[in-house]
C-alpha cells in the first residue's frame, strides 16, 4: 500500500484515516483565531489542508475566513456547496446569504436567510441562534434604502 503525504503534512492512501481529518480540524480550529488575526492567508492555508485531509467542513470555514477577507465571490462558491450537502444549519444558510449579498445575487441572500429563519423556527428553543431574521430585515432595509434614492433622482 503506498502512502503519500499531501503538501499539509496528511499522510494519505486509498482513503483518510479518522485519526488524521480530527488532527486537521484540530489543529486548524486551534489556529484560526489567532490565524485570522495575524495572517488571513495562514488561515486560508490552514483550511485547505482540512479540506485536502477530507473534510468537508472545511468549505464552510474556508467560505466564511474569505468572507472575512473581503474574498466574496471565493467564499460564495465554498459557501453554496457546504449549504447543499449541509442543509440542516442554519449557520450554513445565514453565511450563504451573507456571501451572495456581498456579490449582488440579492434574490439567492434572501432565500438563504429565508431558509436559515425557517430552520431556525423549526429547531425552536433548540435552536443556535444565527441571526437570520436581523439579516434578513437587514437586506430589506438596503434594498428598500436602494430604492428610495433611485426614485428620489
Amino acid at each position: 500500500m503506498s502512502v503519500a503525504v499531501s503538501s499539509c503534512g496528511a499522510r494519505r492512501s486509498g482513503s483518510t484515516p479518522t485519526a488524521t481529518i480530527i488532527l486537521s480540524i484540530s489543529t486548524a480550529l486551534r489556529s484560526h483565531s489567532l490565524a485570522t488575526k495575524r495572517s488571513g492567508e495562514l488561515a486560508l492555508t490552514n483550511w485547505r489542508c482540512c479540506l485536502e485531509a477530507g473534510d468537508s467542513i472545511a468549505h464552510f470555514a474556508l467560505g466564511y475566513t474569505l468572507y472575512e477577507l473581503g474574498r466574496y465571490h471565493e467564499a460564495y462558491r465554498h459557501l453554496r456547496y457546504y449549504a447543499q450537502i449541509a442543509p440542516a444549519s442554519a449557520w450554513n444558510w445565514c453565511w450563504l446569504g451573507k456571501a451572495a449579498e456581498a456579490i449582488g445575487e440579492v434574490g439567492e441572500a434572501r432565500a438563504a436567510y429565508e431558509q436559515a429563519c425557517e430552520i431556525e423556527v423549526a429547531d425552536g428553543d433548540d435552536a443556535e441562534e444565527a441571526d437570520a431574521a436581523e439579516l434578513l430585515v437587514g437586506l430589506d432595509t438596503s434594498q428598500g434604502a436602494g430604492s428610495d434614492e433611485s426614485t428620489s433622482k
